[in-house]
């Protein structure tokens, strides 16, 4: 088992953990299966040189002195069946079928690498598609955060990976509605991003604050779902989970960055400009990482280019909710969790101090037959902090998923 992760396993229903794990191989699409087939096609046998031997196989011809006629008239060595010619033609026609098939998959119109856009419910939102295999939508936290930061390069080696920018956020319209970001909307938007791209089934990748919409989401449109991936979420924002954050900031008062980060949480209501939830949430970052002292630079390229937009996050939040845990969205769907059948893998850091391993834990046992991955050494961040361990457990999910039916 790597030292930076571990799993748990669960008594009723199968698990996932790190033990065991293989690095994962790219894979090769038909396509280029089919070019390399044209590369090679050189060393194919040639029929100058090489000759059928009595009719049960074929190799180098051998000088025939005493070659006769056969009935057809021909000499017996051309009477007999050319293998070697009708290899090759059969390679050659066997390139020529896959590789026009297959390039017309990878060019399927809205999934083509880069940046899109598409109007839901009469709003822009934009999506940016990377990496080849099965399709994975990732809808990132915040509410409010752009997309950057959550992208997963590791995913992408094996999975075609769909980063959607929910409304309100980045490039993707604002709401004349101030009120209009809800959960609807954004399990709406998710809707038509499939249906835009003609997707029968995928999976949903959400984090955070994109993990409550993956849940609604799951409720919604089961049919709709491959697999689910909550990743450090929660089923509820209620009391106790409210608690929780509090008193999981203790694990961090000794730090030198500890007060000037949970001054900055505290002030994440009041900020009225893109630029203020921005510059709050930077100050505030180190919380969200177990290793933030001493890996601070490795994050600092993160801490300088995230932007977030204050829209979303003025809708959901909980007025109630003491000041120390931030923007705290209304949510609740844990007496709903056992009715989602999707497959699903839960994973949390194991330093998660707002979306603890408590809570991961109660997803997991709620949703059956649900896996879980546990990273050992990462906090709110784990896709940043441990990416090799989050992303083989990926793979590993991935892979114990139905086929994914081609389009």
């Amino acid at each position: 088992m790597p030292p930076n992760a571990a799993a748990t396993p669960r008594p009723k229903g199968p698990g996932i953990g790190t033990e065991g794990l293989r690095p994962y191989k790219k894979t090769v699409s038909s396509s280029l299966a089919a070019l390399d087939c044209f590369s090679y096609f050189h060393l194919l046998p040639n029929l100058k040189s090489w000759m059928p031997l009595g009719g049960k196989g074929f190799g180098p011809r051998r000088s025939a002195p005493h070659s006769t006629a056969g009935a057809s008239g021909l000499p017996r060595h051309v009477a007999v069946r050319y293998r070697p010619a009708l290899m090759r033609a059969l390679l050659l026609l066997a390139a020529l079928l896959s590789a026009p098939a297959v390039h017309a998959a990878r060019i399927t119109p809205g999934l083509e690498p880069g940046a899109h856009r598409v109007t839901v419910a009469g709003s822009g939102i934009a999506y940016h598609v990377a990496g080849s295999g099965p399709v994975v939508f990732v809808h990132p936290g915040g509410p409010g955060i752009e997309w950057t930061f959550v992208r997963m390069p590791r995913l992408e080696k094996f999975a075609t990976v769909v980063y959607i920018e929910p409304i309100g956020t980045g490039a993707s319209d604002r709401l004349s509605d101030p009120h209009g970001y809800t959960f609807e909307r954004y399990v709406g938007d998710v809707e038509g991003i499939r249906a835009h791209l003609g997707i029968e089934k995928f999976v949903l990748l959400g984090h955070s604050h994109g993990g409550f919409v993956a849940q609604v989401y799951a409720l919604a449109h089961p049919e709709h779902l491959r697999g689910l991936i909550l990743f450090d979420t929660s089923p509820t924002t209620g009391i106790e989970w409210q608690k929780d954050v509090a008193s999981n900031l203790e694990w961090f008062r000794n730090e030198p960055w500890f007060q000037e980060a949970t001054d900055a949480l505290a002030h994440e209501t009041s900020a009225k400009t893109d630029e203020e939830i921005t510059a709050i949430f930077k100050r505030e970052m180190p919380l969200y990482f177990a290793e933030w002292s001493r890996r601070a630079k490795e994050y600092a390229p993160y801490r300088s280019s995230v932007r977030l937009t204050i829209a979303p996050s003025k809708t959901s939040s909980d007025s109630t909710a003491p000041e120390q845990v931030g923007v705290a969205p209304v949510f609740e769907v844990r007496d709903r969790l056992h009715s989602i059948s999707t497959p699903t893998l839960v994973i949390v850091g194991k330093r998660d101090f707002v979306t603890s391993e408590k809570f991961g834990r109660m997803l997991h046992e709620g949703i059956q037959g649900s896996r879980l991955l546990l990273l050992q050494h990462s906090g709110h961040m784990g896709h940043l902090e441990e990416p090799e361990a989050f992303s083989q457990g990926i793979h590993d999910f991935l892979k114990t998923l139905p086929p994914q039916v081609p389009r």
